[in-house]
């Protein structure tokens, strides 16, 4: 994991926060025990029928 992935995790872990979306989930993959999505996963598990 490169520092900036680190410090985004960090933060994130820091402040409680269980859901995490970005373009680049698979390098948090594991990483902690929160959900990850991209953008389009995370549309399409919240669209509004």
């Amino acid at each position: 994991m490169n520092f900036g992935d680190a410090l985004i995790l960090k933060t994130a872990i820091d402040n409680y926060i269980d859901t995490y979306v970005g373009w680049n989930t698979k390098h948090f993959q594991g990483k902690a025990e929160m959900i990850f999505h991209t953008p389009a996963e995370y549309l399409e598990l919240h669209k509004k029928t």
